[in-house]
């Protein structure tokens, strides 16, 4: 299940305290143009996504069918540990190559550009991370993850990142 969709509201709520919070004390951090661009990077890479889902969804089934070392039960605890460690592990990978190679450098820099440090700085995510960033994410398939569960901690390891 992805929980990102119901988490948006709690965004943008978290967004508007942390701007009213720093206005009252003097510490503003917002700028609209600043801001506005960071809500449009996050609603372009949430709509771009449904062009790659294709592509990585069929090539996750078949490694996750064909290819899997193990068959992970997804009503076990252990998996759903397994599941958050195995995409951390990935994720983690898949972070710092996005930081030192220039292909993915040109896809994650979006998320270094903006001029201010606040909560709507997080949902400056790339549109065109579905275009290599799945790669990353093979070995929970291959190891026996079963697909919902690793898009169910895949969205909640993304909700985790906006604080």
């Amino acid at each position: 299940m992805d929980f990102v969709p119901y988490a948006v509201p709690f965004f943008l709520l978290a967004i508007a305290l942390e701007y009213v919070w720093g206005r009252s004390v003097g510490r503003d951090t917002y700028r609209l143009n600043d801001s506005i661009n960071s809500l449009s990077l996050g609603t372009l890479s949430t709509a771009i996504k449904l062009l790659g889902l294709d592509l990585a969804g069929t090539v996750f089934s078949v490694v996750e069918s064909r290819f899997a070392v193990f068959r992970l039960d997804a009503s076990s605890v252990w998996t759903w540990i397994a599941a958050l460690l195995a995409y951390d592990f990935c994720y983690y990978w898949f972070h710092r190559i996005s930081h030192e190679r220039s292909l993915l450098w040109a896809a994650h820099v979006v998320h270094h550009q903006s001029e201010e440090f606040n909560l709507s700085t997080a949902l400056r995510q790339t549109s065109t991370g579905f275009l290599l960033g799945w790669v990353f994410y093979l070995p929970c398939f291959a190891l026996g993850i079963p697909a919902k569960v690793v898009v169910t901690v895949a969205s909640l390891h993304l909700i985790y990142e906006f604080w």
